[in-house]
């Protein structure tokens, strides 16, 4: 259990299971490590493979996006560019209406 695999130097014991790491390019173009997590070796492997796999076909993102960060790209690039403008602040004042005060103001910001 201690001693690694070869080229598996990302692939490490952690708390009751095993952890493992790739690099990633972001969408904005930084590269930052995606964590992936399992209870045995062999499971984690396979993932950890995966998410290779998956890094070296192109940009992928390491987060979710909240819904109001969702909703205010949506807002921008979808409602704004593809319908007419009036449409977009009615489609603004409908989100107000529908949701929470809270979650419309982070969206305004």
């Amino acid at each position: 259990m201690s001693k690694r695999r070869n080229r598996e130097a990302s692939i490490f014991p952690y708390r009751n299971g095993y952890a493992a790491y790739a690099w990633v390019t972001t969408p904005d173009g930084e590269r930052k490590r995606k964590w992936v997590y399992g209870k045995t070796h062999d499971e984690l492997h396979e993932k950890w493979i995966k998410l290779q796999t998956r890094a070296r076909q192109g940009p992928m993102p390491t987060t979710t996006p909240t819904l109001a960060s969702y909703l205010a790209y949506w807002l921008r690039e979808v409602v704004e560019r593809a319908i007419v403008k009036t449409c977009g602040s009615r489609s603004f004042k409908l989100l107000r209406v529908g949701l929470p005060r809270r979650t419309v103001r982070r969206v305004c910001r």
